[in-house]
């Protein structure tokens, strides 16, 4: 940190506020720009079923995005982010109990790129780069954060938060999950699961939904098995907002 420019610490000698760091405000929601199937990274779907995920989009000379999704019972999660320019595109899969996609809010925040004439802002040493603005749009604020030891597959969140949303990534996925389909040939046909966020009452759980379905079979000779790449069920930390008013 630097010894010059504006800084403010807290009581327990913390940084809240400095000149050459920078802030995150609401840049507003992305817009859902189409669909297309579930990803599959090991090829393995042959004539399998995979469902329909969701592409988002935001354009902003924001050179920083973070996207948060509004929690509900359905399974929800960020697959991936990409940026190409000023467009960032984020594919979110927010599945109900049949795995259809059902549209959400993504809520973005970002670094500051223009400013309020009224209201404080405090720019980086260059005297140009914003880095701080309080005056035009919300700045990011968290308004808790939960831990999901390993294997743990629901927490409480904190009270008091109207419309949670959360720094949405992806929990873990299994991908191939085999299933035996005949023994005696030693057949085993490849699926996968991905996990992701849900919300019960005040209750912050780990969902799953199918990536694939019905995959290809591929046979194993006597006694053997393809064992599988199961990625879930590690430990989280989730990061949650309040969306009331975005």
């Amino acid at each position: 940190m630097s010894t010059y420019g504006f800084r403010v610490k807290n009581d327990a000698g913390g940084w809240v506020v400095a000149s050459d760091g920078f802030g995150l405000n609401y840049l507003g929601k992305a817009s859902l720009v189409g669909y297309e199937m579930a990803t599959d990274p090991n090829g393995l779907y042959g004539g399998a079923t995979r469902p329909q995920w969701m592409r988002y989009r935001i354009t902003t000379p924001s050179p920083v995005v973070m996207p948060f999704l509004p929690l509900s019972t359905f399974c929800c999660g960020i697959a991936s982010v990409t940026q190409a320019g000023s467009q960032w595109d984020f594919v979110i899969y927010n599945q109900d109990a049949s795995n259809n996609p059902v549209a959400l809010d993504v809520h973005c925040f970002g670094r500051p790129t223009t400013h309020s004439p009224w209201g404080m802002r405090i720019r980086q040493a260059d005297g140009v780069t914003l880095a701080y603005e309080f005056g035009m749009n919300r700045p990011l604020m968290f308004a808790g954060v939960v831990d999901l030891a390993a294997g743990v597959s629901s927490v409480a969140i904190p009270s008091g938060i109207v419309k949670p949303a959360i720094l949405g990534f992806g929990l873990g996925f299994v991908d191939p999950a085999w299933s035996l389909v005949n023994a005696s040939r030693g057949q085993w046909r490849a699926n996968a699961y991905v996990q992701g966020w849900s919300l019960s009452g005040t209750v912050l759980r780990r969902a799953e939904r199918a990536a694939r379905t019905d995959g290809d079979l591929y046979e194993f000779g006597p006694g053997e098995n393809p064992g599988s790449e199961d990625f879930r069920g590690l430990a989280v930390t989730a990061f949650l907002i309040d969306a009331n008013g975005l």
